[in-house]
């Protein structure tokens, strides 16, 4: 609805569409290679993204249903950058462990506002 102040919701297909071929992690190929013979369901690559996981989970690959994630992808769906370079093995371990980095971000921001707000507050000889 235009004008009810909230951002456009990023689904699956606003994150993952405009991955340039060439990225880095992002062998579409090899992905499609590993599930040859194991198809599974489709499903609106306009839906929100499930939790993204290490271990796989329930909608944890590509909406197509022809191949899992590419490591690219799965680092996009939890709001790392493009251009974050991962480092050591274990890749989609480290995705699927981490906390989103924009989560993480509005999590540490009120934090912040709160420590802020306390400090004021006690500055000031407010105490609650």
């Amino acid at each position: 609805m235009p004008g009810h102040g909230l951002l456009p919701r990023e689904t699956i297909s606003s994150t993952i569409d405009n991955i340039p071929p060439d990225a880095d992690d992002h062998n579409v190929e090899g992905a499609l290679e590993r599930w040859a013979l194991s198809h599974r369901p489709s499903f609106d690559r306009h839906s929100l993204a499930r939790t993204i996981t290490c271990g796989g989970g329930e909608y944890n690959y590509h909406p197509s249903g022809t191949r899992p994630y590419t490591s690219r992808e799965m680092a996009l769906l939890q709001t790392f950058p493009l251009d974050f370079q991962f480092t050591g093995r274990f890749m989609r371990k480290q995705i699927g462990n981490a906390v989103p980095p924009l989560f993480a971000k509005a999590i540490y921001g009120e934090i912040v506002k709160s420590l802020r707000e306390t400090d004021t507050e006690e500055a000031m000889g407010i105490f609650h």
